[in-house]
């Protein structure tokens, strides 16, 4: 019982607020098709039932320009400077008192397209980490992620 429930919250340590739906605001840019975001949330909310407020797909200024992340917000962004080591994409969360207030998705050139990556990088954002379970949808590497999902 020990080894599971340490398992589950080294998977998962941190989460949304239960009445959290964040907004995903797509400052990646045009190219960035929607259908691939509502498919990685369609993805994640038929697996865990985790729930968003809604998609912007051509979001202000205001929110595309900020250089903090912004609370209730998964910003997608491109980064040209990410795929030079082989990274595909990146993500990064803000926490507060275990709870996450805001997420930022940084995607190499062109790397939204490949199969399973905006779902992996959205993993990250709704709180979960790698785990080394070939197959897994939070698989660390891109060769030997699948597009299942389990808890361990």
């Amino acid at each position: 019982g020990l080894i599971i429930s340490y398992e589950a919250t080294t998977f998962h340590p941190w989460s949304w607020a239960e009445n959290d739906e964040p907004i995903i605001a797509n400052c990646y840019g045009e190219d960035f098709n929607e259908l691939y975001i509502q498919r990685a949330v369609e993805y994640w909310k038929s697996k865990t039932g985790q729930k968003i407020g809604f998609i912007e797909q051509n979001p202000p200024a205001s929110v595309c320009d900020q250089d903090d992340m912004l609370d209730g917000w998964i910003i997608l962004r491109k980064d040209p400077y990410i795929g030079h080591d082989g990274t595909l994409a990146s993500t990064k969360r803000r926490t507060v008192l275990g709870r996450i207030r805001a997420a930022e998705i940084r995607f190499s050139p062109g790397s939204f397209k490949l199969t399973n990556i905006v779902e992996h990088e959205f993993g990250h954002a709704f709180g979960y980490q790698h785990i080394n379970e070939k197959g897994h949808i939070m698989y660390p590497s891109y060769d030997h992620m699948g597009s299942k999902f389990w808890i361990p």
